[in-house]
C-alpha cells in the first residue's frame, strides 16, 4: 500500500475480537499519555514518606537526571545491591502453586522478570495478567497510531512470552485504557480479589516505579494480595531510570537477587522481540521507549524483587 506521497507503507493489520477476561470497567475516554511519566512526588522533592501501614516507612528516593535516566555503569557500581547473595529459586517463589504477573503494559513481564519465568515454565502454572495493551506510548506518530501499536504490542508479548516458555493462552487480558489505571484501581483490586488464591504468588509492578500506571497497579496488588493472603513481589521497570542509585538502600530494604545467568541468552533474545519499543519498526519518528541506555538495564544476570 502506498500513501500519497508515493511511500510504500504496510497493511492495516485485520482486526480482531475482544478477548478481554470478565474485567469490567466503566467507559472513559482514553487519555494521551506525558512523554515524561509521572513521579511520585515525594521522589521529585525528596520527601521521606511512611506508606501503607509502614510496609515502607523511612523512604527517601534521590531523583536522577530524567532526561536520560541513571547510566547503568552507576548501577553496576552500586556495591550494595549487587553483593547481596543472591536468593534461591525455591526460596524466591516458595510454595506457590500459581504465579500471577501483572504487567502494566506488554512487554514489562519479560523486562522485569523474563528469567524468572524462563526458569518456572516447565514446572509452574503461569498467568500473565496483561493490564493495558500499552497503546499510547507514541502519542501522535502518524503511522503508529494507538490502534496499530494496541495489536502490535499484542503480538509482540506473545511472541516475547513464546521465547521464555510461556504460551499465549497464559495471557488474560484486562484492556484496561493506556493512562488510565489510576482510575480503575479501586476496580482492579475488587477483581484481583476475586482471581487470586492463597497459594498463589503475585509479581506486580514497584508501588513507586515513577509512572502513574505501574504504581496503581502496584497498589492494587498489594491490598489485594494482603486480602487473599497470598506471597507477593514487585520488580522495578521505570525504577531503574530515574533513581539515584547512590540512593537505592533508603527505596530498598531487602531486595532479592535471583540469578539468570543460565537462561540470559533466552531473555535477551525474547527482550530483542518488542520490537515497537527497541525502535526495530519502519516509520517510527520518535526516539524508541526502550533505546539502547535503557535496555542496558535488562541485560543483567540478575532480576531483583522487593518484598
Amino acid at each position: 500500500m502506498r500513501s500519497a506521497h508515493g511511500v510504500h507503507q504496510p497493511p492495516t493489520p485485520p482486526r480482531r475480537k475482544s478477548d478481554r477476561q470478565g474485567f469490567t470497567l466503566n467507559a472513559l475516554p482514553p487519555r494521551r499519555r506525558d512523554a515524561r511519566p509521572v513521579l511520585p512526588v515525594e521522589a521529585r522533592c525528596g520527601i521521606r514518606r511512611a506508606y501503607d501501614g509502614g510496609a515502607m516507612d523511612g523512604m527517601g528516593i534521590c531523583y536522577s537526571d530524567y532526561s536520560n535516566g541513571s547510566d547503568e555503569r552507576a548501577w553496576q557500581q552500586c556495591r550494595w545491591l549487587w553483593q547481596r547473595p543472591a536468593t534461591p529459586l525455591a526460596s524466591l517463589c516458595g510454595s506457590a502453586e500459581r504465579i500471577m504477573l501483572l504487567a502494566t503494559d506488554p512487554g514489562d513481564e519479560v523486562l522485569g522478570c523474563g528469567g524468572l519465568l524462563k526458569c518456572v515454565a516447565e514446572h509452574t502454572q503461569v498467568r500473565i495478567l496483561a493490564l493495558t495493551d500499552g497503546e499510547a506510548c507514541y502519542a501522535g506518530e502518524p503511522w503508529w497510531t494507538p490502534a496499530r501499536l494496541r495489536q502490535a504490542r499484542r503480538d509482540e508479548q506473545c511472541e516475547a512470552l513464546e521465547r521464555v516458555g510461556i504460551g499465549a493462552a497464559s495471557i488474560v487480558r484486562l484492556g484496561i485504557a493506556d493512562g488510565m489505571l489510576a482510575a480503575h484501581e479501586q476496580a482492579l483490586e475488587r477483581w484481583l480479589r476475586g482471581t487470586l488464591r492463597p497459594n498463589d504468588l503475585l509479581l506486580a509492578p514497584w508501588r513507586f516505579d515513577g509512572r502513574a500506571d505501574h504504581e496503581a497497579a502496584g497498589r492494587a496488588a498489594c491490598r489485594a494480595a494482603r486480602s487473599v493472603g497470598c506471597a507477593r513481589l514487585e520488580y522495578p521497570v521505570w525504577g531503574w531510570h530515574w533513581m539515584d542509585p547512590g540512593c537505592a538502600h533508603m527505596a530498598w530494604e531487602s531486595p532479592r537477587l535471583l540469578d539468570i545467568e543460565s537462561v540470559i541468552d533466552c531473555k535477551r533474545g525474547a527482550v530483542s522481540l518488542l520490537r515497537t519499543q527497541t525502535g526495530a519498526i519502519e516509520y517510527l519518528r520518535a526516539e524508541p521507549a526502550l533505546p539502547a541506555r535503557v535496555l542496558a538495564r535488562f541485560q543483567r544476570n540478575h532480576e531483583v524483587f522487593l518484598a
